[in-house]
């Protein structure tokens, strides 16, 4: 059989993380014999609920809830994609695991995530729109070649972004700003 395309997506369950959008995707990909599997780690009060629903939708066999899990970096080691779609969020730390673990990216287009995630590491969609995670993961599963450079685009924007060398310099240079505006 074909290989089970792996999404990962990591966070608290709850409404505002947008895991009922994803799992309509999942249930919507697998309806067109994209082979997805989704894995969501982490724990809150929606995952009840979202159990019910990924049952409603007849994905349970392919769903995983991972629960809080301390052991992220080593899940996202088998994941094909990483999925955000929040409805409202700063900078998750979830994208700057992503990044770092050199996953492509398909997020909600929200103005923290914007910062992090370019088309070099990934796709943004328009928060709560299903078909729109449902196209942009459908189109990485096509594309073996654009998912590789999106892997490694990751891993650039992440040094770009998170190296310790750039964040001593902003943490300095904001510290200084500080003291700047204590003088004046």
């Amino acid at each position: 059989g074909i290989p089970d395309f792996l999404l990962v997506t990591t966070g608290q369950l709850t409404a505002l993380k947008g895991h009922h959008h994803l799992l309509e995707a999942a249930a919507r990909l697998r309806a067109r014999n994209v082979p997805v599997r989704l894995a969501l780690i982490g724990a809150g009060p929606e995952a009840e609920r979202l159990k019910s629903r990924a049952a409603e939708l007849g994905i349970t066999e392919w769903t995983h809830f991972l629960g809080h899990r301390d052991d992220i970096h080593l899940l996202l080691e088998d994941a094909e994609v990483a999925v955000q779609p929040s409805l409202m969020e700063g900078l998750p730390h979830s994208i700057v695991e992503f990044l770092g673990k050199g996953k492509p990216v398909v997020a909600s287009r929200l103005p923290g995530i914007e910062e992090a995630v370019d088309d070099r590491c990934g796709v943004l969609v328009p928060p709560e729109d299903p078909e729109a995670l449902v196209e942009a993961i459908q189109a990485l599963w096509r594309d073996a070649p654009r998912r590789s450079a999106m892997a490694a685009g990751a891993r650039r924007r992440s040094e770009e972004l998170f190296n310790r060398a750039v964040m001593i310099e902003r943490t300095e240079s904001f510290l200084a700003s500080v003291v700047e505006r204590g003088r004046s």
